[in-house]
């Protein structure tokens, strides 16, 4: 299969960012969780009160950058789930450690160097295919 350049350099910056999105996604949670809620602007208001809870929550489940960055982790880790233990391997050393050893690893992981570019390439079409980039053509 043939993937557009610029559509692997996406999938790849999705993989170095992976544990960066856990990050944020618990920073921007914890923010609106621990959030006050605004103070009155001195108009008038109904006589209903504002449910402080609700608000939070609809601010969590509203929030588009954390459904994006959740909708990756969820499609790295099951492109993950059914690749080999190299590939995980190769994944946690090349993208989230962002090693740039590639022999060393090579030799770490027991693999060629065609290899390693070739699990690396199959780690970025199993990502594309599960974010729905790359679509599978079943004959």
């Amino acid at each position: 299969m043939k993937i557009d350049k610029s559509v692997y350099r996406y999938i790849e910056y999705e993989l170095y960012h992976y544990e960066q999105y856990k990050k944020d996604i618990e920073t921007e949670r914890e923010l609106i969780l621990e959030s006050s809620p605004s103070p009155p602007d001195g108009q008038p208001r109904g006589t209903s009160l504002s449910n402080v809870t609700e608000d939070k929550a609809l601010r969590l489940t509203g929030s588009v950058s954390i459904a994006k960055m959740e909708r990756t982790i969820r499609a790295i880790d099951k492109a993950l789930l059914y690749l080999t233990d190299t590939h995980r391997q190769l994944f946690y050393k090349f993208y989230t450690r962002q090693r740039r050893d590639r022999y060393k690893m090579c030799d770490e992981l027991g693999i060629a160097e065609a290899t390693f570019t070739r699990y690396k390439f199959q780690l970025i079409e199993a990502t594309g295919i599960e974010l729905g980039i790359i679509s599978v053509i079943k004959s």
